[in-house]
């Protein structure tokens, strides 16, 4: 068979062992979310965020907790449709995980400085002897 020009899809070199294995798994669980996702009624469909796990437990994710109820309430419906992709009739797990917009950091949880890592700073600052790096260990010590 002769070499197609141009670049390769990432299929056309699934790469072997571990590396090959993850591959293989995330394609199979894309797969079989759009699958699930297919046997939904459109307006529950863009709701079914993911869903992982194997042919004996499958955990099913949703966009929020309104929608996971949602989603369970579907459980017959997305457990024969696994069925018939799966070959096995898994257990269903549903869990939430909220939306984010495209792009959008996680929350930070970050905390201001203490007084003490400010004094720490403020002192590294004034035995350093490169200008630059002292001011912006200054600048950053001022950050509240």
């Amino acid at each position: 068979m002769a070499e197609r020009p141009g670049p390769r899809r990432i299929g056309d070199r699934a790469p072997a062992g571990t590396l090959g294995a993850v591959y293989r798994q995330a394609r199979d669980l894309a797969r079989l979310r759009r699958h699930l996702a297919r046997a939904l009624t459109p307006d529950l469909a863009p709701h079914l965020a993911g869903v992982s796990g194997d042919r004996a437990r499958l955990v099913v994710y949703a966009d929020s907790a309104a929608w996971a109820t949602r989603l369970r309430y579907q459980a017959p419906v997305l457990e024969k449709a696994a069925a018939d992709l799966l070959g096995a009739r898994p257990r269903l797990v549903f869990r939430n995980v909220p939306k984010r917009e495209r792009g959008q950091p996680a929350e930070s949880d970050a905390r201001g400085l203490t007084d003490a890592a400010r004094a720490t700073l403020e002192s590294a600052a004034r035995t350093i002897g490169d200008e630059e790096l002292a001011a912006a260990i200054r600048r950053l010590a001022r950050n509240r």
